[in-house]
């Protein structure tokens, strides 16, 4: 299926953003 590869992407993308914000990236 397409979803599950397209909802892993969402959450990367949704965490990568939450640890700019931390600053741990």
């Amino acid at each position: 299926s397409r979803a599950y590869p397209l909802a892993i992407e969402k959450k990367a993308e949704a965490y990568g953003q939450l640890f700019n914000e931390i600053g741990l990236l």
